[in-house]
């Protein structure tokens, strides 16, 4: 019991706790909208939908969640900071508009007695999205577009460095991750609750079972999947959401209409029997 309260101390005491914790404080009383960026456009961590611009994005978080469980914004993330739009910052309290991150929070540990921790982190990282005009929301750089963005905006808070390669990362357990994976080798380790194993199989077998450890999480329910694929389905049929089409798909289904159009093509020669089908020969 004892090591149990040392623990929980500890953790409370860690900076990347409490910056996680001011973050949840400032997104659910400010109008600062999480998003994640899986690819080139903006997608709500609440619902999964996609936007390929910021302006849409806004409008989508102002109208669909009004009401929202502010930490659903953190599971896709369970480390380090998330990404949240900054273009117009206003006090969900009061209706006070802010320039910036600094600004709302100290306006909500100061006026209305938040539980802030001023001297940390705030644990999110900025973006100032406006369309055809991205910049950095900390050093003003300009961008040519919000994938060139993101990877600037993260370079501020690289904190840890590799020795051994000289890359940066934001937190140390991701450094750690890193060394294991990149100059120890990851055939026989679990990249998500870092378990080892004796073999190959044996680590096939853990990743088959342990759902904790799946890599697809749906942002709507929590629920973990073994594949994307899988998570698309779940995502169709539990919560009504519309199944993403991705280049792979694109490219099979023209492989598809090519293949039907040489074959429609050719002249009509024959017909056999084949399994108890009338098979039509070209």
């Amino acid at each position: 019991m004892t090591g149990h309260f040392f623990f929980v101390l500890e953790k409370q005491n860690d900076p990347n706790f409490i910056a996680k914790r001011n973050a949840e404080v400032i997104v659910k009383y400010s109008t600062v909208y999480p998003f994640k960026l899986p690819e080139e456009n903006m997608v709500c961590v609440y619902c999964c939908e996609s936007f390929p611009q910021p302006a849409e994005f806004r409008a989508h978080m102002d109208e669909e969640h009004e009401t929202f469980n502010p930490k659903m914004a953190f599971l896709h993330c369970s480390e380090g900071y998330i990404k949240v739009d900054c273009t117009n910052i206003n006090c969900r309290l009061c209706f006070k508009n802010f320039q910036n991150l600094d600004e709302i929070a100290d306006h909500l540990y100061s006026e209305h007695k938040k539980p802030l921790d001023l001297s940390v982190a705030l644990g999110l990282q900025p973006f100032h999205l406006e369309n055809n005009k991205l910049f950095c929301a900390i050093c003003r750089a300009k961008a040519l577009c919000l994938r060139q963005l993101s990877r600037h905006t993260q370079s501020h808070f690289w904190r840890y460095t590799c020795e051994a390669c000289g890359k940066s990362y934001a937190t140390n357990t991701a450094l750690r991750s890193h060394i294991r994976f990149s100059h120890i080798g990851n055939e026989k380790i679990c990249r998500k609750c870092k378990g080892t194993f004796s073999s190959v199989e044996e680590k096939r077998k853990h990743m088959l079972e342990s759902q904790r450890c799946w890599s697809h999480l749906c942002c709507v329910c929590g629920e973990r999947f073994i594949s994307w694929h899988a998570k698309q389905l779940h995502l169709s049929e539990c919560h009504g959401v519309e199944k993403k089409v991705t280049k792979s798909d694109v490219r099979r289904a023209t492989e598809r209409q090519n293949d039907d159009r040489i074959y429609n093509s050719l002249p009509l020669q024959a017909a056999r029997i084949v399994n108890g089908v009338r098979i039509l020969l070209r």
